[in-house]
């Protein structure tokens, strides 16, 4: 009986951490997020036009909608990047199929989000 309490405590743990890392990885994608207008930051983007978060993958544009970031330490040991569904669709219409590997499309530090005009709205 002391063991399975054990056990429970320890599991208890294990979510309190993953929930705590989690976090951890949001704030730090916002944190990435530019607090200045991109017009501010010397990109020649008007105010008014529409952007879209994305990171580049072999020089596809994936929406941040498409992916999630996760962090797995008994596998990739820094948080990364993974399709939502074993695929994601780019911003050219092509899809990007998730490699097999540990870190999926690659990491936070390979792979930062960028903000940049959202070509849906593109004359």
């Amino acid at each position: 009986m002391r063991a399975s309490k054990i056990i429970q405590a320890a599991a208890g743990v294990a979510v309190i951490t993953a929930a705590v890392i989690t976090l951890t990885v949001f704030l730090k994608i916002n944190k990435n997020q530019p607090s200045t207008p991109a017009a501010e930051q010397g990109n020649e983007m008007p105010a008014s036009s529409p952007t879209i978060d994305v990171i580049e993958y072999q020089g596809k544009f994936i929406p941040v909608s498409e992916v999630i970031m996760v962090f797995e330490p008994m596998g990739c040991p820094e948080p990364h990047w993974h399709t939502r569904r074993q695929s994601a669709t780019a911003l050219d219409g092509s899809t990007v199929i998730e490699p097999a590997d540990e870190c999926g499309l690659g990491t936070d530090r390979e792979l930062p989000v960028k903000t940049i005009n959202d070509p849906a709205y593109q004359k």
